[in-house]
């Protein structure tokens, strides 16, 4: 389980003990606010947006948006990330895409409630959540393909990254199984 505990101050010095413990009482209030937010599997981060989106696809508006809705979303379409905005939106991208994105924002910038789940965050105003579009169960997939040939992939479960099924020790009976399984 990932927390996701990200706490930005300023503690000016002032010589009132009061001030002092007002200061203390706000910085445990942010720690207690921020203590215990999980973060979905496959969250990649906090990551700004533009107005020429970063993740064109596949654009949803939806009143009861959470992000395993908007995860669900690019999945059905094909999508390999997904990114929640501003409570109610959700767009979708692909490797190239996430690979481009301009550096991490902090997760603070992601505060946004989501419409249909307000003790998830979807989101800020032009701040994508992003997450990984993974694996629901164990998958192989056929690259290249030309007729019936091509290159075996899998990947695991709970997991984004394809890999390529070698050719050493995968003989005619581990073919035979992978074509049923396609």
């Amino acid at each position: 389980v990932l927390f996701v505990v990200n706490i930005t101050y300023s503690i000016y010095v002032i010589q009132s003990r009061t001030m002092e413990r007002f200061w203390a009482a706000i910085i445990l209030l942010t720690v207690l606010q921020w203590t215990g937010a999980q973060a979905a599997l496959g969250y990649e981060g906090c990551y700004a947006d533009q107005e020429v989106r970063n993740f064109p696809h596949a654009e949803k508006w939806d009143g009861a948006q959470t992000n395993d809705r908007c995860i669900s979303h690019c999945r059905s379409n094909g999508y390999a990330y997904a990114a929640t905005e501003f409570t109610w939106q959700c767009f979708c991208g692909t490797e190239d895409q996430f690979n481009n994105l301009p550096s991490q924002s902090a997760d603070w910038e992601c505060l946004s409630n989501c419409a249909g789940n307000s003790a998830e965050k979807c989101g800020g105003v032009w701040r994508m959540s992003v997450y990984a579009v993974l694996a629901l169960e164990n998958e192989i997939r056929l690259i290249g393909d030309v007729g019936e040939e091509g290159r075996v992939e899998v990947r695991a479960v709970d997991t984004k990254d394809w890999g390529t099924v070698c050719s050493q020790g995968f003989d005619m009976d581990d073919a035979t199984v992978a074509c049923k399984m396609l």
